[in-house]
C-alpha cells in the first residue's frame, strides 16, 4: 500500500511539474522582450550553414600545423547534412548544434584516395569527427575538443 502512495505522489509531482514548466514558457513566449534568436553563449545551426575553408589545426599536445599548399580542405553543413573535403578525398556525416557544441558524426564516410597529404588528412578527419565546443568570431570559425582544434574561414 505505501508503495502505491508512493508512485502516486511522484506522478503528481511529476505532473505538477510539467504544469508549471508549460505555463512558465506560455508566459515567456508572450513577452515582447524576448529575443528571437538563440541567446548569447549559442550558436544556432544555421548560423554555422555555409561552407567553411581550413585555415591551421592542432592536435592535442602538439603545435599548430597550417593547411598544406595547394590542398583543398572545406567543411560544409546545410541542414543536418555535413560534408568535408579532404584535399583529394571526401567525406560525409551528420551533424547537430546544441548551444556552443557541434556534434559531427565519429564515423565519418570517406573516400581513401591516395592524396600526397595523407598524414595531414588523417588528423584532420581524427580532429573534425565527434563532439566539439564551436567558437565563431566574424568570419572564423574555431572548433575544440580533446582531439585539438580546427580553425577555418567563410
Amino acid at each position: 500500500m505505501l508503495d502505491v502512495l508512493s508512485s502516486r505522489r511522484i506522478v503528481s509531482f511529476h505532473t505538477l511539474t510539467r504544469v508549471v514548466l508549460v505555463v512558465l514558457t506560455l508566459s515567456a513566449a508572450a513577452c515582447g522582450d524576448l529575443p528571437a534568436s538563440p541567446t548569447f553563449g549559442t550558436i544556432s545551426a544555421e548560423g554555422l550553414a555555409g561552407e567553411w575553408r581550413l585555415e591551421l589545426l592542432q592536435p592535442a599536445a602538439h603545435g599548430a600545423v597550417l593547411t598544406p599548399t595547394g590542398a583543398t580542405y572545406v567543411l560544409r553543413l546545410q541542414d543536418g547534412a555535413a560534408s568535408a573535403r579532404a584535399d583529394c578525398n571526401t567525406c560525409t556525416g551528420r551533424y547537430t548544434v546544441v548551444g556552443d557544441t557541434l556534434y559531427l558524426s565519429t564515423a565519418l564516410a570517406c573516400t581513401r584516395a591516395a592524396c600526397p597529404t595523407a598524414s595531414f588528412e588523417a588528423l584532420y578527419t581524427r580532429i573534425l569527427a565527434g563532439e566539439s565546443t564551436v567558437v565563431v568570431d566574424g568570419p572564423r570559425m574555431t572548433l575544440v575538443s580533446s582531439r585539438g582544434f580546427l580553425r577555418f574561414i567563410r
